[in-house]
């Protein structure tokens, strides 16, 4: 039936198979399909416990009353046309990508900074010729590998760029001090600021370190990639390392396209009431969690931010899943609540406010999720940790 296809568009390998644990991303997919195209909620708790398609359509079909019509079914992915003829004119910035250009400027506490994807991996075997041919072939597939920002701060992607050259380094002669403060230095390189207006905003480097291990460093801007785009990126060049001969379909969606998309949603109804709802909470919203500092945040001229980790195993893990999912809850909820807690415990005041990165691809065109860019979105989450209840 059509309400059947309208929830499984994106989820139609999972018909039939019972009741199927989601994730947050998926349950918040689920979510907005349903929402975008049938105009009805569905509590994201509900989904998360578990999801039968069969039935969730009976159960929204009873709420719908009559069927919805078959081109329903088409409409969340649909939103967008492709425009080939103007792939490279420039376009706007995204909200965030406003706000990490922003935060280059050393003129903002805790700026002169840049936000980017900084990650090394170890090789063994490594042909790196192949991995340049294959990162090229990138290059050529995915426009915003070839985006600039443009001195008005607008974005463009670029129709043309040289053939990238990736930088090689040989540290097979030196000593083990040596070759680590080596790697020292690349790392300082590669994760200092870089000009966004020259192409390209990511670079990639391979060091031999012996006659058979390559580390590889990869640098990419946030400017023109999230973590879903980075996690692609690797996944691709790695198949295509292995496969030279691959061939992929032909992107016909461009980040563009769905920029320009996006920013006409703008003017509908859906972005309308959003927008009323945040302005009426502007005057009732905390600030920001205040916490101790060693110094005032506009002392520090050149910020440099550590990651702090701390690894659950697959067992704590799962175990974590299943009973977060029994109380309607996803992983992130429970994260973000344990989170919430520490800075309570750190912060003068109980009440106060944090922003929240979220992946917000909107399925509106089948190839949206095979695309490079930033699609981060961002959301305050209110906290109070004076109230003692669960």
């Amino acid at each position: 039936m059509a309400l059947l296809a309208v929830i499984t568009e994106a989820h139609a390998e999972e018909i039939g198979r019972g009741r199927i644990l989601l994730d947050s991303l998926q349950a918040v997919e689920l979510q907005t399909i349903v929402q975008a195209t049938l105009d009805v909620s569905v509590p994201l708790e509900e989904l998360v416990q578990g999801v039968d398609y069969v039935e969730l359509a009976e159960a929204l079909s009873s709420q719908l009353g009559d069927e919805p019509k078959p081109e329903l079914a088409e409409t969340v992915f649909r939103e967008i046309i492709p425009d080939p003829t103007n792939r490279y004119q420039s376009f706007g910035l995204t909200d965030v990508q406003q706000a990490y250009l922003l935060g280059r400027d050393p003129s903002y506490e805790l700026g002169n900074v840049p936000a980017a994807f900084y990650a090394e991996v170890a090789a063994v075997d490594l042909d790196v010729d192949r991995l340049e041919a294959a990162l090229r072939a990138m290059i050529a597939r995915h426009d915003m590998l070839r985006a600039v920002i443009q001195p008005d701060g607008r974005q463009q992607v670029l129709a043309s760029v040289p053939d990238y050259v990736i930088s090689r380094l040989d540290l097979r002669d030196l000593i083990q001090e040596a070759a680590r403060s080596e790697l020292g230095r690349i790392r300082n390189e590669m994760t200092g600021q870089s000009s966004v207006h020259s192409w390209p905003l990511f670079e990639v480097r391979a060091t031999c370190l012996d006659d058979r291990r390559t580390r590889v460093h990869i640098s990419v801007d946030l400017l023109i990639t999230d973590g879903t785009s980075f996690a692609r990126l690797v996944h691709e060049l790695s198949a295509r390392i292995a496969d030279p001969e691959q061939s992929l379909p032909e992107l016909e969606l461009t980040f563009r396209d769905y920029q320009l998309a996006v920013e006409r949603m703008e003017e509908g109804p859906r972005y309308a009431r959003a927008r009323d709802y945040w302005r009426r909470r502007l005057d009732e919203l905390p600030p920001a969690p205040q916490l101790p500092l060693a110094k005032p945040m506009g002392a520090v001229h050149e910020p440099r931010f550590s990651r702090r980790s701390f690894q659950l195993s697959a067992e704590q893990w799962c175990s974590l899943r299943q009973r977060a999912a029994q109380r309607g809850l996803t992983p992130s909820m429970v994260l973000m609540c344990a989170y919430s807690e520490v800075l309570g415990e750190w912060s003068s005041s109980a009440r106060f406010l944090l922003n929240v990165t979220v992946n917000n691809r909107l399925p509106l065109h089948p190839q949206v999720d095979e695309l490079l860019g930033d699609f981060t979105a961002l959301t305050l989450v209110e906290v109070d940790t004076s109230v003692g209840s669960s």
